[in-house]
């Protein structure tokens, strides 16, 4: 009598044979989640464990997997410094991954910077658009009717004004809310600026949360200009 063995099972083996005989990062990276989903604790040290076996050797995805585990205290004792470490050591991975690896985003950029410079017409163009964007971004009136219309450096900018009280009357409230709305749209420098705040309020659990965001922001970006 034979038996009938689930699909989910079959993947499962698999990744497990080729995380346990190929020494597979990636295959290591993805059984550790099925493990860090169980409820079963000796299963969860078994997820903390191979995440840091991938992150060890540089698996970029291991290393925000290691951050989860210390956010949420999955295999290991809960650690809002820790996994904050683990979340920035994501982003140095980041950059790593991108310096090692083709960019045909990046590559695609400069060759059209390089076409810009060889034309002394169109570098002129250039030079005097980015002169008129930073003028431009500069005024509290652009940066309000931008806010308004949703684009996300402008509510990052005028949240950094309420919260600081720049050119406005300080508003804690209004600048969380629009730093906020800014980081749900993947504005780095709006998630970093909530991790700072957080830290100076000395609520590491807020910001644990946000850092985990800003270690999406930049695998999702990684993946965009390697085209992973």
């Amino acid at each position: 009598m034979g038996y009938e063995i689930s699909e989910n099972a079959q993947k499962f083996l698999t990744l497990y044979k080729e995380a346990k005989d190929k020494r597979n990062l990636k295959a290591q990276y993805e059984l550790a989640n099925y493990y860090a989903g169980s409820k079963d604790e000796t299963l969860r040290k078994k997820a903390y464990s191979l995440y840091k076996k991938a992150a060890d050797k540089g698996y970029t995805e291991a290393l925000f997997g290691l951050g989860v585990c210390y956010e949420f205290g999955i295999g290991i004792k809960q650690d809002f410094l820790k996994a904050m470490l683990q979340y920035r050591r994501v982003d140095i991975s980041v950059t790593n991954d991108i310096m090692t690896n083709p960019d045909p985003i990046g590559e695609a950029e400069n060759r059209r910077l390089q076409e810009i410079m060889a034309d002394g017409e169109a570098y002129a163009e250039f030079e005097a658009f980015l002169d008129e964007d930073i003028r431009e971004t500069d005024v509290l009136e652009t940066d309000i009717a931008l806010a308004e219309t949703g684009d996300r450096k402008a509510m990052h900018r005028m949240g950094c004004r309420y919260l600081d009280g720049k050119g406005v009357d300080k508003d804690e409230e209004k600048a969380l809310e629009l730093l906020k709305l800014s980081a749900e749209q993947g504005c780095d420098e709006a998630i970093m600026k909530l991790v700072d705040y957080y830290r100076l309020k000395h609520d590491l659990k807020k910001a644990t949360r946000w850092y985990r965001q800003y270690a999406i922001e930049r695998i999702k970006w990684r993946n965009r200009r390697l085209g992973w």
